[in-house]
């Protein structure tokens, strides 16, 4: 699990520190490696997991205006153990191509977090290689089903 945490870590620090890298002066700029240069950021349109813009669309006036705020803006998908390994290639794969449905340079964020097996509750228990596997599978899953899309 350590270990794990530790790659998601690592992975992390590495994606911020590709999308900009600081200049002499300390503002940032695009490193020209990153595969997510000159990308925009989807904004998710699906009703089923995104309730605000279902809302902003049958807003009026300064509802609308104000629900904008939200339904416009983008923000990851939560994409958590709830989703079975059997579910979560499928899932991404959905998820990305309605991103990409908005134009050839849409970037889908994805937010990935495989719990404790059996989740939270269970996080003092010990790891059996089965819960290990299964956590690795699902992972293993994600990163089919985003491929290299430009996410």
């Amino acid at each position: 699990m350590r270990r794990y945490l530790a790659i998601f870590a690592a992975l992390t620090a590495l994606v911020a520190s590709l999308v900009t890298a600081p200049t002499a002066t300390g503002t940032a700029r695009q490193v020209a490696t990153n595969p997510l240069a000159g990308g925009t950021w989807g904004v998710n349109h699906n009703p089923a997991t995104d309730a605000s813009y279902v809302e902003w669309q049958q807003a009026t006036g300064t509802k609308k205006r104000l629900l904008a705020k939200i339904a416009l803006r983008s923000r990851a998908r939560w994409f958590t153990s709830f989703i079975p390994v059997s579910d979560v290639r499928s899932k991404v794969e959905k998820y990305i191509a309605d991103m990409q449905n908005q134009g050839p340079d849409v970037l889908a964020p994805i937010a990935a977090f495989r719990q404790f097996p059996n989740h939270e509750s269970h996080k003092a228990d010990p790891w059996t290689d089965t819960m290990k596997r299964a956590y690795k599978n699902w992972y293993d899953a994600l990163a089919a089903g985003i491929s290299d899309s430009r996410a």
